[in-house]
């Protein structure tokens, strides 16, 4: 049988090449004005302005956060209730990272995303960006856990 640290490490890796798409693609103003993709501002955060950079960061954080789903949520087994786990799970991590530890890793107040007015329509996009993610890691957990406890269960 899969781990359920494992099977979340894996969601969150798949669930990563989501959000991370889709902060490619949403354009984020920083409080100077200039546009960028919001995904390069975790770039930013090792003081690099490389995309390449930002998806491998951006990767091994979703990986870090799947597996703590796995580890503390990890008992959710059916679709809806993943689904459920999975949006406030996202919620949760768009108040620490988005509003909390992003600001503060790129030497901005927190909670600056929502206070202040260039930066609150990309805050609010970054919102639905870590439901969707959540909602996606906690789909993508049911399916990869009970596959493995099926497959364990076949082969026994």
């Amino acid at each position: 049988m899969r781990s359920k640290v494992g099977s979340g490490v894996l969601a969150g890796l798949f669930a990563g090449v989501l959000l991370s798409v889709i902060m490619q693609v949403m354009r984020s103003t920083a409080p100077d004005g200039t546009q960028a993709p919001t995904l390069l501002m975790v770039a930013r955060i090792l003081r690099s302005e490389s995309m390449a950079v930002a998806w491998v960061l951006n990767l091994a954080i979703c990986g870090v956060i799947g597996g703590l789903y796995g580890a503390f949520l990890g008992s959710a087994r059916s679709y809806g209730a993943a689904l459920g786990t999975g949006l406030l799970y996202g919620v949760v991590w768009w108040v620490l990272g988005g509003l909390i530890a992003m600001p503060l890793a790129l030497g901005n107040p927190m909670f600056s995303p929502v206070t202040t007015d260039t930066m609150r329509s990309t805050a609010i996009g970054s919102l639905a960006g870590q439901a969707i993610f959540g909602m996606a890691l906690g789909l993508i957990y049911v399916v990869v856990y009970k596959g493995g406890a099926k497959a364990a269960t076949r082969t026994a």
